[in-house]
């Protein structure tokens, strides 16, 4: 029987620009650049979205998404959508090639979201999966009626101030290094009284702390990947997909997130 998820997040439409640099304006201090191509994907939640889906989960998702792009969300993973707001969160990146492609620009047009209420009985659910992108969907009201004893937690904090103190009490949370510290694991799981709490460093250790102990878990090495975007998110789907709430599998279950984490990694176009 397929594990029933209901996963709450940000879907973030991550729009690529690819550009040929001709030489530079005459008229201002700019690069003239001849278009290549503009590639859309469905970054965010709808990644962990994608990868859940890919796992075998049986997902219903609840994000901020412009209704037009409901359809291709759908036609790009499957899963359930619900719709919890009429706006999609926009990050445009344009790359530029010469002798080298580089990132030249990253313009983000998100948008603060307004209140909102979950729309769906979390009581049927096997697991609750919370992706949060700090672009709204994730409100105290939504967080305050979730069942905290099956709720896995994930959070992007970057250069941000705010922490993980909104998911006190929750069963687990999953971050990378930097925003778990490694070498703080344990006090950040007791301040919150998490009952799991990993963190990630990209190829090297994983750390989790559970009942009462710090283990350390060493991924095979990958070579010659070009992109490491994107391979939290599936770590954290496959660590969801497998995890039963028995801390006594928890080790299978962070060996299958490395696995799923590989898969993404090593597919086609990301590696040298």
């Amino acid at each position: 029987m397929k594990k029933s998820i209901l996963l709450i997040g940000d879907t973030i439409v991550d729009r690529y620009h690819y550009l040929e640099a001709t030489g530079l304006s005459l008229e201002s201090p700019t690069l003239k650049c001849n278009k290549i191509s503009t590639r859309d994907e469905y970054g965010g939640a709808a990644n962990v979205a994608k990868i859940l889906s890919s796992l075998g989960c049986c997902v219903d998702f609840f994000t901020s998404i412009n209704s037009q792009e409901i359809k291709n969300l759908e036609n790009k993973i499957e899963c359930n959508i619900i719709q919890a707001a009429e706006y999609s969160q926009l990050k445009e990146r344009f790359y530029v090639t010469k002798t080298e492609t580089y990132k030249y620009l990253q313009i983000n047009d998100c948008c603060v979201i307004k209140p909102i209420k979950l729309s769906v009985d979390t009581r049927k659910y096997d697991m609750i999966v919370i992706s949060d992108y700090r672009l709204g969907i994730i409100q105290k009201d939504i967080l305050d009626c979730l069942p905290k004893e099956k709720t896995i937690c994930q959070m992007q904090i970057s250069d941000s101030k705010e922490g993980f103190e909104k998911f006190f009490g929750f069963h687990s949370i999953i971050g990378n290094n930097h925003e778990i510290p490694q070498n703080k694991i344990q006090d950040v799981s007791n301040s919150l009284r998490l009952k799991v709490c990993i963190s990630t460093n990209q190829e090297k250790d994983v750390a989790v702390f559970y009942d009462g102990r710090t283990t350390f878990v060493t991924p095979t090495l990958i070579n010659d990947v070009k992109d490491y975007h994107g391979a939290g998110d599936a770590f954290y789907a496959g660590f969801c997909a497998s995890y039963d709430f028995s801390t006594a599998k928890i080790l299978s279950s962070i060996d299958s997130a490395m696995t799923s984490a590989t898969t993404y990694l090593t597919r086609k176009h990301n590696v040298k």
